[in-house]
């Protein structure tokens, strides 16, 4: 990262991401900035960076009781796998696309996350729905 990033953290990770579970808050190819934490810092909602079985992935905070942790993508209606506080690496506070780097850190993206947890039930089945329709046109201009 460049010093002029305004990204005043002690120790960050930076990962480029693959897929389009988070599609489209997070595209695949944009790489995320992310600070280490505990799971008594994040918030219902906000962006996490886990890891189970060797994959690593970043999906919305849904549940979190006690040592232990729930994720969902916002284009996949069900949830991920309840897991251990060891499993989590830390929170998304910042998105790099394109060369600018949009921060996500701030008390309205709490809000905001939290609401997009919950819409996400709803536009799952859209974004599933769009996906086949797109296959099917891709099939038939073959």
């Amino acid at each position: 990262m460049k010093e002029n990033d305004n990204l005043n953290y002690k120790e960050v990770r930076v990962f480029k991401l693959r897929g389009n579970s988070m599609w489209p808050f997070i595209k695949d190819g944009d790489i995320v900035i992310v600070e280490p934490t505990e799971i008594n810092n994040i918030f219902l909602g906000q962006i996490v960076l886990a890891e189970e079985g060797g994959v690593f992935f970043c999906h919305r905070l849904f549940k979190k009781k006690g040592e232990f942790f729930q994720t969902k993508a916002d284009t996949f209606f069900g949830l991920d796998p309840l897991l251990e506080e060891r499993n989590l690496l830390g929170k998304v506070i910042a998105i790099k696309r394109r060369g600018k780097i949009i921060r996500i850190d701030r008390r309205l993206h709490y809000f905001m996350g939290f609401f997009i947890l919950w819409f996400t039930f709803f536009i799952s089945p859209f974004y599933y729905i769009l996906r086949r329709l797109r296959k099917i046109g891709n099939n038939v201009h073959r």
